[in-house]
């Protein structure tokens, strides 16, 4: 905490603002932690057909109600002190296949409880966290929560497929008190939905009025990342 409070005074000096990312990798690293998604090298894949996180393959076990109540808990302390740091807004990581994408994602969460089954219940889990951070941060503390279709495990995968699902998607996220939408696309000029040139952030600020940030391949010729070296399958 010191240390961050160091960053944050530091930032603050050069006239800039900061925001952290609240994250949980989930089961992306692994039961036990081996299989961290942090080893993006060929003889050592993460990914993948083989790889930990694929839909329909069983590699841990569905987190109780208790699980998902302290991982809630814990998120709302990260903001608490991110805030009580001097940190001017917060980021929530809901994107990438980590582990509040895997209860969006209807490839991952075969839930039948509250937090599973339609797009509104799978979200049920990022508002849990959302509106228990708004209870303790205050109205007037701005959340940021990031988002994508896309999964480290699938480049190809949708949460939604048209206007209509975003909308029903990002509704609960917004109520929950979501004030700006980072939008997780892995090439930011193309179109989101066919008949219509906006991307993901266009449509998610035309859908909710809310300031959205577009990323993805931004001042990039080619992709960043070779897929074969990283493992990674396209479907």
């Amino acid at each position: 905490m010191a240390g961050w409070k160091k960053v944050v005074d530091e930032v603050h000096a050069a006239g800039a603002k900061i925001a952290p990312q609240l994250w949980h990798t989930g089961i992306m690293r692994g039961v036990g932690g081996e299989g961290s998604s942090l080893e993006p090298y060929p003889d050592v894949p993460a990914f993948g057909p083989s790889g930990l996180l694929m839909p329909g393959k069983e590699i841990g076990h569905s987190m109780s109600l208790d699980d998902i109540e302290q991982v809630v808990a814990a998120y709302v302390q990260g903001a608490v002190d991110a805030r009580a740091l001097g940190f001017d807004c917060i980021e929530i990581h809901g994107a990438h296949g980590y582990m509040i994408d895997q209860f969006f994602w209807e490839g991952t969460n075969q839930r039948s409880d509250a937090y599973g089954g339609s797009l509104v219940k799978r979200a049920q889990f990022a508002v849990d966290i959302i509106r228990g951070i708004r209870a303790k941060v205050g109205p007037d503390y701005p959340i940021i929560f990031r988002f994508s279709q896309w999964k480290l495990v699938d480049y190809h995968a949708q949460l939604v497929n048209n206007p209509e699902e975003l909308e029903q998607f990002l509704k609960p996220l917004c109520d929950a008190g979501v004030d700006v939408f980072h939008c997780s696309t892995r090439r930011f000029w193309q179109p989101e939905f066919e008949g219509s040139d906006l991307n993901q952030a266009g449509w998610t600020k035309k859908i909710t009025g809310k300031p959205a940030i577009t990323v993805g391949s931004i001042s990039l010729k080619e992709d960043f990342l070779d897929e074969r070296a990283r493992g990674i399958a396209e479907h």
